[in-house]
């Protein structure tokens, strides 16, 4: 059911069986240190896979949005993974900057 797996006769007979793409979408961000990067996609590609057995259909690749750089991560004491690789980032508005990171506070552009 894994589009990536298919072979095209396999393909072509599950679309006619249930004419279903399921498409796993999914951000990369740090969840803390229990957490892989990516178990926002993992979970949805997870899902998709369980709906493709019980209804049909078949499960595109996992495709990832990218990370939430508006996400405040003071409160939990984490950086988020965007302004740790980008430090030149702004942090948005009202959000702790990363270790090191210049703050927009008080920038026109």
């Amino acid at each position: 059911m894994e589009y990536t797996h298919l072979t095209p006769t396999y393909f072509r007979s599950r679309l006619a069986e249930a004419p279903i793409a399921y498409l796993p979408l999914g951000t990369l961000e740090w969840h803390g240190e229990h957490l892989p990067v990516g178990s926002d996609g993992l979970q949805s590609f997870s899902f998709m896979k369980d709906m493709a057995r019980e209804i049909g259909g078949i499960v595109l690749p996992m495709l990832y949005l990218g990370q939430d750089i508006m996400t405040d991560h003071a409160a939990s004491n984490e950086s988020s993974l965007m302004m740790y690789c980008y430090p030149e980032l702004p942090a948005a508005a009202g959000a702790a900057t990363a270790k090191g990171a210049p703050s927009s506070a008080g920038k026109t552009t």
